[in-house]
């Protein structure tokens, strides 16, 4: 599955496609993040309207923080707060940036980052 198509006169506009016969429907209304230790900080591309699950396998509290792009840089978190499962969903195109708020950012420091 893509979801990193761009409209070249909708610069913010994002759709969904995915390999193979033309689908009825996108098939793009879930998108899951492994959100754990050692993982590569990365990006993902969605459309509005997508449900973003971020998931730590094994792990029954952990968080998800969003942050402003200098923060995330910096990795300036540092919240405990616990979560059994996060899912966030977008309503409106744009830029975000969220990491692991355990550890005073060392979970960030260390990758846990999107």
């Amino acid at each position: 599955m893509d979801c990193v198509y761009t409209r070249v006169d909708q610069p913010e506009s994002r759709y969904c496609f995915k390999h193979g016969e033309y689908p009825d429907k996108p098939d793009c209304e879930i998108d899951l993040v492994d959100w754990q230790d050692g993982m590569q900080p990365h990006q993902r591309c969605v459309s509005p309207g997508t449900k973003v699950i971020f998931h730590w396998p094994n792990r029954e509290c952990y968080n998800v923080v969003e942050l402003s792009k200098e923060d995330f840089d910096e990795c300036n978190v540092d919240d405990p707060e616990c979560a059994e499962k996060v899912e966030l969903t977008f309503s409106t195109p744009g830029t975000f940036y969220f990491a692991s708020g355990y550890a005073g950012g060392a979970q960030c420091a260390d990758g846990v980052k999107a």
